[in-house]
């Protein structure tokens, strides 16, 4: 039986590489999340799940190498010089805890801002169609123009259930 996940940890990653498969592999390892098998899942962000944005707080991700991990991910590649590319999620986090919330993702040939007001878009649609009364937005988004090569960004959503919380010790990135 599967768990309501209790956490959501968010991330995002860049790389580049000779083909798209081992970009996409780059862009996962720089969002720290490289040596886990992601199970893509539909979108929504369950009730009092606990936000932890590993990049901002510094963070690395401590689960065991080849762990299936229920994950929202977007991801694009692009192998022309000099276009930007763009990809990101957005969480809309209802102010009453006690409901579920949304997780949305986008993909796209731009930069971050031009994601970030399609994510706040969608979160806004999702949101009145659940009739959230209050909520705020949480994003993360990664950007890359391409320089040689064959670029990837990834942006990520894993939600952590209970079961595997207790088997984690989150330590501090090298600085």
């Amino acid at each position: 039986m599967w768990e309501v996940p209790q956490e959501v940890w968010l991330t995002s990653g860049v790389g580049e590489g000779s083909t798209r498969l081992n970009s996409f592999d780059k862009a996962l390892f720089n969002a720290g999340i490289g040596n886990l098998n992601l199970m893509k899942v539909t979108s929504i962000l369950p009730a009092r799940a606990k936000l932890v944005d590993l990049r901002q707080e510094g963070k690395q991700v401590d689960i065991p190498f080849g762990c299936l991990v229920p994950t929202v991910y977007t991801t694009i590649a692009s192998d022309i010089p000099g276009q930007t590319i763009a990809c990101g999620l957005v969480l809309a986090v209802p102010e009453d805890r006690n409901i579920n919330g949304v997780i949305f993702e986008v993909s796209i040939v731009g930069d971050a801002q031009a994601a970030a007001r399609i994510l706040d878009g969608m979160a806004e649609e999702a949101a009145k169609l659940r009739n959230m009364q209050g909520f705020k937005i949480v994003k993360t988004i990664s950007e890359c123009t391409v320089e040689k090569g064959i670029a990837s960004v990834v942006s990520a959503a894993l939600l952590i259930p209970r079961s595997l919380q207790r088997k984690l010790d989150f330590e501090q990135s090298p600085g």
